[in-house]
């Protein structure tokens, strides 16, 4: 017998109850909070056709234990298991309760996978990306030696002391001279300004610049462009009108006269700021870095509200590992439920270990991006 019991909500709405107490002292990334998932979901998730599937795992002494914000997605000919969020979370993980990770500590992830699965009967396999090891202190419960590490990791940089120092430490004093000379010609340009959304004009004129240079960078890499999918500037927008009323977003930008150089939306959650998108205008003045400079700000006012640590997330990008001293492995679970769920599984498993592989030969990337730089004209 299963030392725990699984309880599985088919609605978002059932389980705010549990989730919302939940909150209060789980351990848990700002994603899989109540208010992200409803929100995320009733924009993006409806459009996306997936059925919610909530479980809430217990011990047999009922006390509450961990809970899974996950979803059924039709991909192909199989029915899957999948984080909700999608690609746009940078985190996935469960909600995890004091002590859960020890209680689970014997249970092996396939056995709880297994156990949601019989009140799923029509789900072939379960995919689980992007998963931290751990949440806050306590180990993911659903992360054992078959998960296969990301090809890339998420990066953060603690904020200590004030802007002033923790820049000097940071940067050079040649790359500082540069970052003044720079932001001095941007300055002659016109009035440089670091502007935070404050009502519903801001947050507009913000965010279609964020989705606008979004799309242009995307399309110069030949990929797409997540904010124009359906649903999504709709949550982001809700979201910013709600988090400026409780303090759990920040849209901020840099501007020249009516020009927005560049915009950064993220959230605040435990003194953590998570930079989950970033944007700059590559125009006639991406030469003089706005970009960087508006991450010079961003941080700095940080600083100014008690922000102890800068979360850059997901993606291995130079410009975050100039700043970050510490990073987070993340990995991802295929774990096959049905024989025919196994047909669909093996092939992903040989080809997310070979893209690791790719990854560790410097050769292999390197021709890769000269490829695409190539086909794409950049």
């Amino acid at each position: 017998m299963a030392d725990f019991v699984v309880t599985i909500y088919r609605s978002i709405d059932d389980a705010e109850s549990c989730w919302r107490e939940a909150e209060r002292q789980a351990d848990l990334h700002v994603y899989q909070s109540f208010d992200w998932l409803s929100g995320w979901y009733k924009s993006v998730g409806v459009a996306a056709s997936l059925e919610p599937c909530l479980a809430v795992i217990r011990g047999r002494d009922d006390k509450l234990l961990m809970l899974l914000p996950l979803a059924v997605e039709r991909s192909g000919l199989w029915r899957r298991l999948v984080w909700m969020g999608g690609e746009f979370f940078d985190y996935h993980a469960p909600v995890l309760m004091p002590g859960a990770a020890d209680r689970l500590n014997n249970v092996e992830p396939r056995a709880i996978l297994q156990a949601i699965r019989l009140e799923l009967p029509n789900v072939d396999y379960a995919f689980f990306a992007r998963q931290p090891a751990s949440v806050g202190e306590q180990a993911n419960p659903l992360i054992d030696d078959s998960a296969i590490r990301c090809t890339q990791a998420a990066h953060q940089t603690k904020l200590v002391g004030d802007w002033a120092t923790y820049y000097g430490g940071k940067r050079g004093r040649r790359t500082r001279h540069n970052d003044r000379r720079k932001r001095k010609k941007l300055e002659k340009e016109g009035l440089l300004s670091f502007i935070v959304a404050e009502d519903a004009e801001s947050i507009d004129r913000l965010l279609d610049a964020l989705i606008s240079q979004k799309g242009v960078y995307a399309r110069s890499l030949g990929e797409r462009n997540i904010l124009e999918w359906p649903g999504y500037r709709e949550f982001l927008r809700d979201k910013t009108i709600a988090g400026l009323e409780d303090g759990t977003i920040l849209l901020c930008g840099l501007t020249l006269d009516d020009k927005v150089l560049g915009v950064q939306w993220g959230a605040l959650h435990r003194r953590r700021l998570y930079s989950i998108l970033a944007s700059y205008d590559a125009g006639a003045y991406s030469k003089l870095s706005p970009g960087e400079f508006l991450l010079h700000d961003l941080m700095g006012w940080c600083f100014e509200n008690g922000i102890d640590l800068f979360d850059f997330t997901y993606g291995d990008e130079p410009y975050k590992l100039a700043w970050c001293e510490q990073q987070t492995y993340l990995y991802q679970g295929i774990t096959p439920l049905t024989v025919w769920g196994g047909v669909r599984t093996f092939p992903m498993q040989l080809t997310m270990r070979l893209r690791r592989w790719a990854k560790s030969q410097p050769w292999v990337t390197t021709a890769y991006t000269q490829t695409r730089k190539l086909v794409h004209g950049t």
